[in-house]
């Protein structure tokens, strides 16, 4: 299948493991480069290596979205490493009642308390 996503830069959170690691790799697959993005540094870059070895554009970025600073770094750390991001794949759960919660950068984020 050929989605067209050459050149397009996706973000997809909660990508280091089980489903979001999976769409990550798919979008690799079809040409797209693929920020992973998880809260274990580790297990975040070691998906990323092994989507660049399989012939895909990754990087790693990691970041709690619970923490609104580290949201606001993830999105700066984003954009510095891959330019803007053209997709937006919000894969990371969350335990905050929808209620504490604001849209920030596209995503949800638990308010400052």
């Amino acid at each position: 299948m050929d989605l067209q996503l050459q050149n397009k830069v996706a973000l997809v959170t909660g990508s280091s493991k089980g489903i979001g690691e999976g769409v990550a790799r798919g979008l690799a697959k079809e040409g797209a480069t693929v920020l992973v993005h998880g809260r274990d540094r580790m297990k975040t870059e070691e998906v990323a290596h092994d989507i660049i070895s399989s012939g895909g554009r990754a990087f790693a970025v990691v970041g709690d979205l619970t923490v609104s600073d580290q949201v606001d770094r993830l999105v700066r750390d984003s954009k510095a490493t891959a330019g803007s991001i053209d997709i937006l794949i919000n894969n990371a759960g969350g335990s905050a009642p929808a209620e504490d919660c604001v849209f920030k950068h596209g995503m949800l984020t638990p308010l400052a308390g």
